[in-house]
């Protein structure tokens, strides 16, 4: 019974780190994609900039730009996390229904 108990911690103790090594790359991964897209927005929104000097009659015009880059940037980035997020979802229940599948032949 005692080899029992220590080969399932292993294997918990396993399961556990493959679970923190993939978060570690879907963190890595989100965190590469964020700054490509941060970069990419500030290029953007450099080329939309006026050259010349403010109106000032209409102060607004000139950020409308950079708020929207800035706002598709943002929605870029919130689809982009909900699709890692359905990934993780899908994955973890894919693990689930393969330990309800092989946990009662297991016990047998």
């Amino acid at each position: 019974m005692a080899a029992i108990t220590f080969n399932t911690e292993a294997r918990k103790e396993q399961i556990r780190n493959r679970i923190q090594t993939a978060f570690a790359t879907y963190r890595e991964m989100l965190d590469t994609f964020v700054s490509n897209r941060v970069r990419q927005a500030a290029a953007a929104a450099e080329r939309a900039r006026p050259r010349q000097a403010l109106d000032a009659t209409s102060p607004d015009k000139a950020g409308a730009g950079a708020a929207r880059a800035h706002f598709a940037m943002i929605k870029r980035f919130c689809i982009s996390a909900f699709t890692v997020v359905a990934a993780t979802c899908a994955l973890a229940a894919m693990m689930a229904l393969k330990i309800l599948v092989y946990l009662p032949h297991s016990h047998s």
